[in-house]
């Protein structure tokens, strides 16, 4: 191959490696640059995202309730739940 005729097919080849660049980065449709949109997004995605929104609300709910001097004055009274022995190991086993 003559030097002449490698030199045209390397600069077709960086043309063509140019302009999928350019198209992957800057331009084609909606559809393949990457951005979702309504039409693109599965139903369950959509589902998700409600779902996700809903729960970034609670997170933003209004704790002054903790900071009440009522809450404040609430007195735990748990009870300990003491060990009891339990059933046989295999309910099924015959009796000895």
């Amino acid at each position: 191959m003559s030097p002449t005729l490698k030199k045209i097919a390397i600069g077709i080849a960086a043309l063509i490696v140019i302009f999928y660049a350019y198209s992957f980065l800057f331009g084609g449709d909606d559809a393949s640059s990457g951005v979702l949109t309504s039409e693109t997004v599965s139903p369950e995605t959509q589902q998700f995202l409600i779902r996700l929104n809903k729960l970034k609300a609670v997170e933003e709910a209004d704790t002054s309730l903790f900071r009440d001097d009522r809450f404040l004055s609430l007195e735990d009274r748990r009870q300990t739940i003491e060990d009891e022995a339990t059933g046989r190991t295999n309910p099924f086993a015959p009796v000895r």
